[in-house]
Formats: C-alpha cells, structure tokens, sequence
C-alpha cells in the first residue's frame, strides 16, 4: 500500500512539474507573442513609409520624363532651325565677296572719298 501511494505522490508530484512547465511555456509564448505583434506593427508601419515614399519617387520620376520629353522636343525643334540656318547661311557665304575684293573695295571708296571733297 505504501508503494501505492508512493506511486500516486510521485504521479501528482510529474503531473505538477508538467504543469509548471506548459504555465511557463504558455506564458513564454505569450511575450514571444506579444513582441511578435510589437515588430510586426512596427514593420508595417516602415512598410508604409517606404511605399509612400516610392509613390513620391514614382511622381517624381514621371515629371522629369515628362520634362524630359518637353527638353527632348525642343531639342528637335532647334535642331531643325539650326539646319535652316546653316543653309541659309551657305547660301550667303556663296553670295558674299572674299576678304581681297573687300580691301579692294574699301580702298576704291576711300578714293572716291577724296575725290568728293
């Protein structure tokens, strides 16, 4: 009989240890739990700020292609004056005198100058 109640001291004696053990697993999970929820709220919200500030990038970017077509544009519109000038500027080159018959010139002038007074 004393064996019997030995056995049952020692049963109630595992059973408390193993309930001792799950309370202080359970409660371990609790705060492992608990900071999980901290981190994750805390993840989201960097998540949040991360997204609105690629949104932001994203318009940002999206102005400077747009301005970056407008420059893009200009650009071709110049680029067709300038090949406007250079053929205008081709044919007055052709036209013009050379820098000789213009010394010729300035001297028969100041010749005809001094005739005149």
């Amino acid at each position: 009989m004393k064996k019997k109640i030995s056995a049952i001291k020692y049963d109630l004696i595992k059973r408390d240890q193993y309930t001792i053990v799950l309370e202080d697993l359970r409660d371990q999970f609790k705060v492992f739990g608990e900071a999980l929820s901290v981190f994750d709220s805390k993840n989201e919200r960097r998540f949040n700020e991360i997204d609105e500030k690629f949104d932001r990038v994203n318009n940002e970017l999206g102005l400077a292609n747009n301005d970056l077509s407008l420059i893009k544009n200009n650009l071709n519109r110049v680029d067709e004056k300038f090949e406007v000038f250079k053929t205008e500027l081709a044919m007055i080159r052709h036209r013009l005198v050379g820098p000789e018959e213009i010394s010729m010139l300035e001297s028969r002038i100041s010749i005809l100058e001094k005739k005149v007074r």
